[in-house]
C-alpha cells in the first residue's frame, strides 16, 4: 500500500513521533502590526498534546520593550506598544514580569561568565624595570646679554 506524497511529507517533518492534531489560531504582534497565523495542535506518540512556544511579540518589539522600560514608566511603555501596534500587547504587570525575566536572565548569564573565569589559572604577572625618566634640557635664554657700562 503506497502512501500519498502529502503523507510522507507530513511523516518526515514530524519525525514520525508527532501527529497533526487540527489547528489553531494565533495572533503575533510585531511592530508593524497584528497578524494571525495558524499554528498546528500536535500530539505525540503517547496521545499527550505537545505546546511549542509561540511568542506573544516578536524579537523586534521585545527588545525595544526592553529597551524603552529602562528609561519610562511601565504605563508609559505600555502606551507605547498599544499605539505601536494598534493594540494592547503588554499590559503594565506584564511589562515588569518581561523586565524582570531578562535581569534574571542576564544575572545568570553574569555569574556563569564569572564561575568560567574563576576556573582559569591566575596570569604570571612578571615585574619589568622602571625606565628613569631624563630630566628636560634647560632652558636657555635667547636674550642677549647685557653690558655693565653704562
Amino acid at each position: 500500500m503506497t502512501e500519498s506524497w502529502r503523507r510522507r511529507k507530513k511523516q518526515c517533518l514530524l519525525g514520525n513521533t508527532l501527529v497533526g492534531n487540527g489547528a489553531e489560531t494565533v495572533t503575533i504582534t510585531t511592530r508593524h502590526g497584528r497578524f494571525s497565523l495558524r499554528r498546528l495542535r500536535l500530539r505525540d506518540g503517547h496521545g499527550q498534546e505537545v505546546h511549542l512556544p509561540c511568542p506573544r511579540l516578536s524579537e523586534p518589539l521585545r527588545r525595544q520593550a526592553l529597551f524603552w522600560v529602562n528609561r519610562l514608566s511601565f504605563g508609559d511603555v505600555a502606551r507605547l506598544l498599544t499605539e505601536m501596534t494598534g493594540a494592547a500587547a503588554l499590559s503594565e504587570d506584564g511589562l515588569w514580569r518581561l523586565a524582570q525575566r531578562e535581569a534574571q536572565a542576564l544575572d545568570d548569564r553574569q555569574r556563569q561568565d564569572v564561575l568560567d573565569a574563576a576556573a582559569l589559572p591566575e596570569p604570571e604577572y612578571t615585574a619589568r624595570p622602571c625606565r628613569s625618566r631624563s630630566t628636560p634640557p634647560q632652558q636657555t635664554s635667547m636674550r642677549p646679554a647685557r653690558s655693565s657700562s653704562r
